[in-house]
């Protein structure tokens, strides 16, 4: 039973692509350039928390 939720969900999500198709760019951006910007944001933090 999971594993037909589970493909359901895979199948809903991969869809959303198609509809979607202007958040492509985007989400290659984040998954390549997301734990950088977040190092860069941490630090922000850390320096600038009073």
């Amino acid at each position: 039973m999971l594993i037909n939720v589970d493909f359901a969900l895979f199948h809903w999500i991969n869809e959303l692509a198609d509809h979607l198709a202007f958040l492509n760019g985007t989400m290659r951006f984040l998954a390549q350039y997301a734990p950088y910007l977040f190092g860069v944001a941490l630090l922000m933090y850390w320096f600038t928390f009073k």
